[in-house]
């Protein structure tokens, strides 16, 4: 079944939010997305998943739910795990461990590093899954996101859409826009790190003749550090009765607002990428700050 659409207001401007984190309460998002033919297939040939990233990562827990949908072990690297994330009874990291991940803190330099060193690693009867679901894997279920879109745009006669999904790996914007064509525009920002970044990821993806535009933002967003502005983005919408995530959604919202002039001639349809798992813990960093 498509998820379904609700009508919002942002910038003064009425737009669209497609629900995927109403898919599942764990498998939220575009998480469900990438692993959408992961979750249909027979996984009875392999003795283990493994794959590596932040300690409060959604698609850690992402994951984590589909190895214990297919009885699999989950072996899950990261580079650094701070105490308080290790000793919380909530969050991504919290809920993943009840569902059976077992974590393995590397003193790899870097993402880059980890990663060449458990591909080494791999046997036979290992599902090995990058870091963020950034993967060929993930194409079939997001082409099945866009057919969803296609369709409600052509029952909707929406000539002129934009689609607005923020980007970590970049993954879901960049399969994203090849299926939709020039069908749709799909729009994003660099959530992890800056635009090269972004694009450097997106570049190791299939070859494709058409390209999401990347936005950017007056003030630059360090990953996951509290920021009042994005405080506000979340409220705003949380007024409207919808949760959105803290890490990703909020920085994609002020990057909408602050380019109101790129989309405001068509239809927004932002897609909500889930993560409301990992709110938690963010709060507590919030409320530590400002008291939020």
């Amino acid at each position: 079944m498509p998820t379904p659409i609700d009508t919002l207001s942002l910038a003064g401007v009425s737009i669209g939010m497609k629900r995927d984190d109403l898919l599942d309460f764990y498998l939220s998002g575009n998480k469900y997305r990438k692993l959408f033919s992961l979750l249909k297939s027979d996984l009875s040939s392999y003795g283990r998943i493994l794959s590596y990233g932040g300690i409060q990562s959604n698609a850690m827990l992402s994951i984590a739910r589909l190895a214990q949908q297919k009885n699999l072990p989950f072996d899950y690297h990261v580079r650094y795990a701070s105490p308080q994330i290790l000793d919380a009874k909530v969050g991504n990291f919290f809920e993943a461990r009840r569902l059976g991940l077992q974590l393995h803190i590397s003193s790899a330099a870097s993402d880059e590093a980890l990663g060449a060193q458990l591909r080494a690693s791999i046997e036979d009867d290992t599902l090995f899954i990058p870091q963020g679901g950034a993967s060929p894997i993930a194409l079939e279920g997001v082409a099945h996101l866009a057919q969803e879109i296609l369709q409600w745009q052509e029952a909707n006669d929406m000539e002129k859409l934009f689609v607005a999904t923020p980007s970590g790996t970049g993954t879901t914007a960049w399969y994203l826009q090849h299926v939709l064509g020039e069908r749709a525009q799909v729009l994003t920002i660099a959530c992890v790190g800056d635009e090269s970044y972004l694009g450097a990821q997106m570049a190791r993806a299939l070859p494709s003749r058409y390209a999401p535009t990347i936005l950017t933002t007056q003030k630059s967003y360090r990953f996951g550090m509290p920021h009042l502005d994005l405080w506000a983005q979340y409220e705003a919408v949380l007024a409207q009765g919808v949760e959105v995530d803290l890490l990703y959604a909020p920085v994609m919202l002020q990057a909408l607002v602050e380019n109101v002039g790129v989309w405001r001639e068509g239809y927004l349809l932002y897609v909500h990428s889930g993560g409301v798992i990992g709110n938690a813990t963010q709060k507590v960093r919030y409320a530590k700050l400002f008291g939020a």
